[in-house]
C-alpha cells in the first residue's frame, strides 16, 4: 500500500514519444538552419540525433536568430539518404562556453514524403546499431 500525505504533490513527467539514434560518427551528413531573413545564407549544423519526431543538431557558426518555440527550415541529409527539407519548432538550446549551441527541434508540418525519408534514416541507424552489438 501506498501512502502519501496530503501536502505531497504528484507530478507526471512528460517524455517524448519516439526514441532519439545517434547517427554513427563515420556516416557523412550535412545540416543546415536557413537563415528566416536570408534565405539564401545558412548556418551549418551537424546532426547530434534523430527521432521520428525530432532533431537535435549542434550548430557550427553563430546562430542569434533562435529562441524557444521559433519555427526554424532545416535541411539536413544523413549517409545516403535523400535531402531532407522542412520545418521545425525550437524546443531546447543549450548554449555552451567556446562551443556551439545544440538546438533541439520538434518537426511540424511534415508532409507524408518527409515522414518517410525521416522513417529511413531512423531505420538505418537502427539497422546499422543492431549489427554493431551483434
Amino acid at each position: 500500500k501506498l501512502y502519501f500525505e496530503q501536502t505531497t504533490r504528484v507530478i507526471q513527467l512528460k517524455r517524448r514519444k519516439e526514441p532519439r539514434y545517434q547517427p554513427p560518427k563515420k556516416w557523412t551528413q550535412t545540416a543546415a538552419v536557413l537563415n528566416p531573413t536570408l534565405e539564401a545564407r545558412s548556418v551549418k549544423c551537424t546532426v547530434v540525433d534523430i527521432s521520428q519526431s525530432g532533431i537535435r543538431l549542434e550548430v557550427l557558426q553563430e546562430l542569434n536568430f533562435c529562441k524557444k518555440d521559433d519555427v526554424l527550415k532545416l535541411q539536413f541529409q544523413v549517409y545516403k539518404r535523400a535531402e531532407i527539407l522542412c520545418e521545425g519548432a525550437v524546443r531546447f538550446v543549450l548554449t555552451r562556453k567556446g562551443q556551439g549551441p545544440i538546438i533541439g527541434l520538434e518537426f511540424t508540418n511534415l508532409k507524408d514524403n518527409q515522414k518517410e525519408r525521416i522513417s529511413n534514416i531512423v531505420e538505418d541507424i537502427v539497422m546499422f546499431l543492431s549489427t554493431q552489438k551483434s
